[in-house]
């Protein structure tokens, strides 16, 4: 979830995450742009109805590069998706996040410009005094202090 502009939300960053052009390893010329990529190949994506922050996200970085026209297939499930990418049918828009997690072979290209890239962190209403979320959130930013500097999970 994107950071609101809530008064009432308190924010912690944690780290970031972007969007990226999914591929199969084997689809990826290096000679193509990221544009040439999504423009030469079948669209994958997640449904709405799935996600619907990422969808909108997706939609919109779309509409900014003039792909909004493209037909794309939607799925429900992030395993469909990655399903059929794997098997060369086409390619998706992920955060890099959800690929990294799987420790897959695919061909990951980030995607710059328009929104593809937020902040991740803790959100929490700070108008509610909860012990136990306090003691969470001081555990989370004491045990990742030094993590969260030296990871590269999410950098680019």
């Amino acid at each position: 979830m994107r950071k609101s502009g809530e008064d009432n939300l308190s924010f912690i960053p944690l780290g970031k995450d972007f969007l990226c052009v999914v591929t199969h390893p084997d689809m990826k010329n290096k000679k193509q742009t990221i544009d040439d990529l999504i423009d030469a190949h079948n669209l994958i994506l997640l449904s709405e109805i799935s996600n619907p922050e990422l969808h909108h996200i997706v939609s919109d970085y779309l509409k900014k590069r003039n792909f909004d026209k493209k037909p794309a297939q939607y799925l429900t499930n992030v395993y469909s998706v990655l399903a059929l990418v794997g098997s060369r049918m086409g390619v998706t828009i992920l955060p890099h996040s959800i690929i990294s997690f799987l420790n897959s072979n695919f061909s990951c290209q980030a995607l710059t410009g328009y929104q593809s890239e937020w902040p991740l962190g803790l959100a929490w209403n700070k108008q509610l005094d909860i012990f136990l979320r306090t003691e969470f959130i001081n555990s989370v930013t004491e045990n990742n202090h030094t993590e969260i500097a030296d990871s590269q999970v999410l950098k680019r």
